[in-house]
């Protein structure tokens, strides 16, 4: 049975010589012209060497990968109409007593990661000795179905299916079914009609313009994994979550160091079934995300607040 109660959201997140970017780059005040000229990137891990044949893929992957990160890093340096932030986009973060919001840009480790991007792309042929598809990666998944159906690098990849992985690695009953109908309905979760950019990208990130990274790029339901920790979350959530990375540890493009300095953003993103609710928690890292669909929650929350130094 397919149903159309679904939403997803984009968390915060390569490319040949011949590629042009579509979007004229301003660089943001911030970064030193200089700081993007032969910059050196350090891998996490060595080169990987292709076929000629499969080399196509992978710069597929990679342009796809580029489009996305720059399309980020312009939409954090955009100042919304009205808005008091200079090259900044805005984030709220309190909406109990008023309306909380601050400039993200004005963040020293956003300003570092944006840096790190514009860094990226303008070395795109150094940067791209850290890129890989990862299709050894045994706990990367594909969504399988219609996105992978119409992904010529995906089916490359064949990696195992969500499918597959509710069927094989899962136990509870209730997250497996869960676990069925997100995998069932995700293509047009991210592609369907209700899929919008938000307002500061340059251009749609979406898997309707970007299809074989968002069908590629390896995705982890990482909550429906049999743990104690899991265990204790909701089942509808264990079932109906999944993360993609990538840029960062766990991503495609995995950097440890741009000139000696070390590289500790997670860009990517994350598909989430509505009706669900990510349970409370905290860490040290910070998070931001930009929603890529309108939340359709029945009992969503109204309020939520978190202290802006957290």
């Amino acid at each position: 049975m397919r149903s159309n109660n679904y939403n997803y959201i984009l968390s915060t997140i390569f490319f040949i010589s011949s590629i042009t970017f579509s979007y004229a780059q301003k660089i943001p005040d911030f970064i030193n012209p200089k700081d993007l000229k032969n910059v050196k990137f350090k891998c996490l891990e060595e080169f990987e060497v292709y076929s000629e044949e499969e080399q196509k893929y992978i710069d597929i992957l990679w342009k796809e990968s580029l489009q996305y990160l720059e399309a980020y890093a312009v939409a954090l340096t955009t100042s919304p109409a009205g808005s008091s932030c200079i090259d900044s986009d805005v984030a709220t973060y309190e909406t109990v007593d008023g309306i909380g919001k601050l400039c993200v840009m004005e963040r020293r480790d956003m300003q570092l990661m944006v840096k790190n991007i514009y860094q990226i792309l303008h070395n795109p042929e150094a940067a791209k000795a850290c890129f890989a598809a990862r299709g050894n990666v045994d706990w990367l998944y594909s969504p399988g179905g219609e996105l992978e159906a119409r992904s010529e690098v995906a089916k490359w990849l064949d990696r195992t299916t969500f499918q597959e992985f509710f069927e094989t690695k899962v136990s509870d009953p209730e997250v497996k079914a869960k676990g069925y109908t997100f995998s069932e309905n995700f293509f047009r979760m991210v592609t369907g009609e209700k899929v919008k950019a938000p307002k500061n990208f340059p251009y749609d990130v979406s898997a309707r313009s970007l299809p074989n990274l968002w069908a590629s790029v390896g995705w982890f339901p990482m909550y429906a994994e049999e743990s104690e920790r899991n265990q204790k979350n909701f089942a509808n959530v264990r079932g109906g979550y999944a993360y993609a990375e990538i840029l960062g540890h766990w991503g495609l493009l995995r950097i440890d160091e741009i000139n000696g300095q070390k590289v500790g953003a997670e860009v990517g993103m994350t598909v989430q079934a509505v009706n669900t609710l990510y349970s409370y928690h905290n860490h040290a890292t910070s998070e931001l995300y930009y929603t890529m669909r309108q939340p359709s929650c029945v009992n969503q929350f109204k309020t939520f607040a978190i202290r802006d130094t957290n």
